[in-house]
This record gives C-alpha cells, sequence and structure tokens, in this order.
C-alpha cells in the first residue's frame, strides 16, 4: 500500500467536497441547526400552568385554604381561577383553559390547615404525560408550602412534618394512570415514521428518475406537467395506507397500545399525513440534481418536523416563535389529529380533529400544485 497514492486520493475526495457548495451546506447546516433549535427548545420550553379550583361549600376553613392553596401556586408561578363546581372544572381542562383542577373540600382543609392526613382529590388533563407531571408536581408543591406556611405562622416554628399529610386522588380527564409513556408516545411514532418514509420514497425516486434522464422522454410526449406528477403521486400513494395498516397491526396486537378513539379515525388520519409528505416530497426532489443531494436535502426538512411538530416536545411549551414555524408543518397537524382520537377519543367529526385533518389534505393538494408548478418552470 502506498501513502502517497492514499494521500492523492484523499485529495481529490476533499477538493471534489470543496466544490460542491449544497453538500457543504447541508454537512454545517444540519449538525449545527439542530442543535441551535434543540437548545433553544429545550433551554426555553415552558408551559404557563393554570390551575382551577372548586370550593366544595363557603366555611371559613375551605375558603383559608382555597386562599393560602392560591397563594402558593402563584409563587410557583401557577395561574388560578375559582371554578363553579367540579364539572365546570373538568370542562375547563376539555377546553384547553385549565392543565388541572383542585377540590378544596374539608380533606384539603385539614390538610392545609391542621396537619391532618387526607385524601385530597386533584385532576390533570392527562392527554400529554410531561405536562401532567408538571401539573402534579405544581399542585403537589403548593399544598405542602401552604400546610408548611399556617403552620408556621400558627406556632411560630417551622414545621418538620414536611407535608406528609397531603396525599392524592387524582383523576385523569383524558387517559388515565393506565396510560404509559409508550401509549402518549405511540400517536407521534404513528404520524412520524410513515410520514418519514414516504417523504423518503417520493424525493430520492423521482429525483433518479431526473436524474437517468426518463423524465426528459415522458415530457416529450403529450403528458402535462400536472398529470405527471399526479400520477407518481397516486403510485406512490397506493403504498401509503399498506405501511400504515401494517403500522397499525404492530400497535395494536403486538404492542398492545391503548386506544380511546376510533382505530379507523387512526388510519385515516396517518394515511393523510403520509400522502401530504409523499407531495412535499415530489416539491422537493425539483431542487436536486442527484440522489446524493437529495439525501442530504432530507435531514433539513426532517430534524424540523422532528423538534416542533410535537413528536418530541408538547407544543404549547416551545417557545412563541417556533410554536408559529411549527404550525405551518405538516406533521404538526398530523401529530395533534392523532392524539386527540387515541389518547382524548375523539373522532373524525370532532372540530379539532376535522380541521386537522382538513389542513392535512390542504397540504397535500399545495404541494402537489406547486410541484406541478415547479417542474413546468424547470422544463421550459
Amino acid at each position: 500500500m502506498a501513502l502517497r497514492r492514499v494521500l492523492w486520493i484523499a485529495q481529490s475526495v476533499d477538493t471534489r467536497l470543496v466544490r460542491d457548495v449544497r453538500a457543504l451546506w447541508a454537512i454545517l447546516l444540519v449538525p449545527v441547526g439542530t442543535l441551535i433549535l434543540l437548545g433553544c427548545v429545550i433551554k426555553n420550553s415552558s408551559a404557563d400552568l393554570t390551575i382551577a379550583l372548586v370550593l366544595a361549600d363557603d366555611k371559613w376553613s375551605t375558603t383559608t385554604a382555597a386562599s393560602n392553596v392560591e397563594d402558593a401556586l402563584r409563587s410557583e408561578d401557577v395561574s388560578t381561577f375559582r371554578a363553579d363546581g367540579r364539572e365546570a372544572a373538568e370542562q375547563a381542562v376539555r377546553d384547553g383553559r385549565a392543565h388541572g383542577f383542585v377540590v378544596v373540600d374539608k380533606a384539603l382543609a385539614g390538610a392545609v390547615l391542621s396537619g391532618d392526613e387526607g385524601q385530597v382529590t386533584v385532576g390533570v388533563a392527562g392527554d400529554s404525560l410531561s405536562l401532567s407531571r408538571r401539573t402534579l408536581e405544581a399542585i403537589n408543591g403548593a399544598l405542602v408550602t401552604a400546610s408548611l406556611r399556617v403552620f408556621q405562622e400558627a406556632t411560630g416554628v417551622e414545621s418538620d412534618t414536611d407535608g406528609k399529610g397531603v396525599k392524592f386522588d387524582a383523576t385523569y380527564i383524558y387517559g388515565g394512570q393506565d396510560y404509559g409513556a409508550w401509549d402518549h408516545l405511540a400517536p407521534a411514532l404513528l404520524a412520524f415514521l410513515p410520514f418519514v418514509s414516504m417523504l423518503t420514497v417520493a424525493l430520492v425516486q423521482f429525483t433518479a428518475r431526473r436524474a437517468q434522464r426518463s423524465m426528459e422522454r415522458l415530457m416529450a410526449t403529450a403528458l402535462r406537467r400536472g398529470e405527471l406528477v399526479l400520477g407518481h403521486a397516486l403510485g406512490n400513494g397506493v403504498i401509503a395506507p399498506i405501511e400504515v395498516g401494517a403500522l397499525l397491526l404492530v400497535v395494536t396486537l403486538i404492542l398492545k397500545t391503548h386506544f380511546a378513539g376510533n382505530l379507523s379515525a387512526v388510519f385515516i388520519l396517518t394515511t393523510a399525513g403520509s400522502l401530504a409528505a409523499l407531495n412535499l416530497g415530489l416539491l422537493l426532489s425539483f431542487f436536486a440534481r442527484s440522489e446524493a443531494e437529495a439525501m442530504q436535502m432530507l435531514p433539513l426538512v426532517v430534524v424540523p418536523q422532528a423538534v416542533l411538530s410535537g413528536v418530541i416536545f408538547p407544543l404549547e411549551t416551545l417557545p412563541g416563535a417556533l410554536q408559529t414555524v411549527a404550525r405551518f408543518l405538516p406533521l404538526t397537524y398530523a401529530v395533534s389529529a392523532l392524539r386527540d382520537v387515541m389518547i382524548k377519543g375523539d373522532g373524525l367529526l370532532d372540530p379539532g380533529v376535522a380541521r386537522d385533518l382538513v389542513v392535512l389534505v390542504g397540504f397535500a393538494a399545495f404541494f402537489a400544485v406547486l410541484g406541478a408548478h415547479t417542474l413546468r418552470r424547470e422544463v421550459a
């Protein structure tokens, strides 16, 4: 083995790489951009929690305990409001106006004012595992803080009980204690995996046809540009429902995932997200000159979708500017709709799910129309 020849080959590779501006941008932009994006999300991710308080009666002990709990929650930067009954509090959670609720009754008043051991009734949404945990932690911290503060004000000495008299009887509006980490992650993965798969297939396949000059021969026929794009979309689109069906079989029969909603709704929504990804891949393929460039382009599209669409972080915990960006990503609506169906039990006609489905179909149509226009401009 001659070192000179090895070095000559290495030099030629580096020279070619330096001349390939797109490859250099991909090499630098993907890791640097991903690191910046993740850093911004993780360092600035937060959600302004709101807790509803339900007063069981208007006794002095109840109102005093409620005031102490409210002060303790506000000290933790948690907003509060008083709901007119437990049903109103649960409805506020369903409407998204509250992340949880606390029932201020005899048990809570005894735990806060007297240090008695009581079973306190609290509720959380349950549709997001991380937000539910944060809500329960905030409520627990507030109850402990309130009870210790009352004891110290009454006796003038610090309590050594550490709030041991406070216990939870948590109610989940959606999901429940049976829903583990996998049950909360499954809807996001059902949206993400076929999305990436169909995006990759369309991007690489169409780019390969253009690189092999077969596209030019098709363009010489009587085919219209829109017909060409729609034909590729339909041809590859046959794979989408097959792939989605296979994933659902794995999720239901092998992984035993909890489903609150209808399985057919999950199938329709996942397929709609896949078709949007397919048309997006066709559109992006018009900007790649080779399969290598197509693969370099793929992380630039996939990484923002994975970070900002709710797959990893709940959408409402993102900084405001990134939430705006997320609303322009099709995967955001696929993840949102699947979580509403699988965890909340919503159907296709429920307002949130219906809106997300319409947006996904709109994305698919928009990408197809834009792809046909881009192909026409490129060939002209």
